[in-house]
């Protein structure tokens, strides 16, 4: 039964366009309001805002964007960020650090010479 109580706080960093201070106020406002969100830091000058709290990220970025108008992109952590949260995802073993490898596959409508 506890573990239906308990909340599973995440933090994400959002990209977020602001020019003056109506804009920090308004995107502010607007994501309080989102269910599950507990703190909202702001930094205008670099356009970013962290948000935490028990919520969905999607639904902030799309409250965000009917709100205010802006758009709003979530921020991928970079990887010493990703190393610290979840360190054998990135097959790092003894202390080293192991390279991320994507493959991508898509249909081509001509052959590539």
């Amino acid at each position: 039964m506890d573990e239906e109580n308990e909340t599973k706080s995440i933090t994400i960093e959002l990209k977020v366009y602001m020019h003056c201070d109506a804009c920090e106020r308004k995107v502010r406002r607007t994501i309080n309001k989102v269910e599950g969100v507990e703190t909202v830091e702001v930094d205008r000058e670099e356009k970013r805002v962290t948000v935490t709290g028990d919520f969905e990220p999607e639904k902030v970025v799309k409250k965000i964007k009917k709100k205010t108008g802006k758009k709003a992109e979530i921020l991928i952590p970079e990887e010493d960020t990703l190393m610290q949260m979840c360190p054998m995802s990135f097959g790092a073993i003894g202390g080293q650090k192991a390279g991320i490898s994507i493959t991508l596959m898509t249909k081509m409508h001509r052959r590539a010479w």
